[in-house]
């Protein structure tokens, strides 16, 4: 009589590969969503310093003599020409509080936002796509901050908030 042989598995090998595989999933699956939301903030945080590089880069090159980057939810930033930024901050014989403090704020006068030119960075709410939540934003009912970033070539400019003690 001969032996009949099967090449195959079992149900119940089928079952513990299926209880293995199962269990491996519960595990892993916490650390893997952790990691892929660290991995969407490290793009986000990266993306924000590509942008502002790239806004220093335009300073050193000449082409606008300051920069005021705004950080929210919307990375947006108001220019200032070189001769505006001369005429303000460098122009001998001039005095003026921008001059004497060595301080920039959000949305001084000589300042424009020109999106056409350079766009706004969307990140946080703002971007569907994104896992950063940003702190503090307009989205928050309080406070309704943002942090602003003063470029200029010489670095001497510090941002004071829009409400000054002249």
């Amino acid at each position: 009589m001969q032996k009949k042989t099967t090449n195959g598995l079992t149900i119940l090998e089928l079952l513990v590969v299926i209880a293995v595989i199962g269990i491996f999933s519960v595990i892993a699956y916490p650390n893997i969503t952790k990691w892929i939301a660290d991995r969407g903030v490290k793009k986000d945080v990266y993306d924000v310093i590509n942008y502002v590089n790239a806004r220093k880069s335009e300073i050193q090159n000449g082409e606008y003599g300051m920069h005021q980057v705004a950080l929210n939810t919307r990375v947006h930033t108001y220019s200032m020409s070189t001769k505006d930024f001369f005429d303000i901050y460098k122009k001998v014989g001039v005095s003026n509080y921008f001059r004497d403090n060595r301080v920039c704020r959000y949305q001084q006068p000589k300042t424009k936002q020109n999106t056409n030119r350079i766009p706004n960075l969307e990140i946080g709410s703002r971007n569907k796509d994104s896992d950063s939540n940003v702190y503090p934003s307009s989205n928050h009912s309080s406070p309704k901050n943002f942090s602003l970033i003063c470029i200029t070539k010489d670095g001497t400019i510090r941002h004071e908030n829009n409400n000054p003690k002249m």
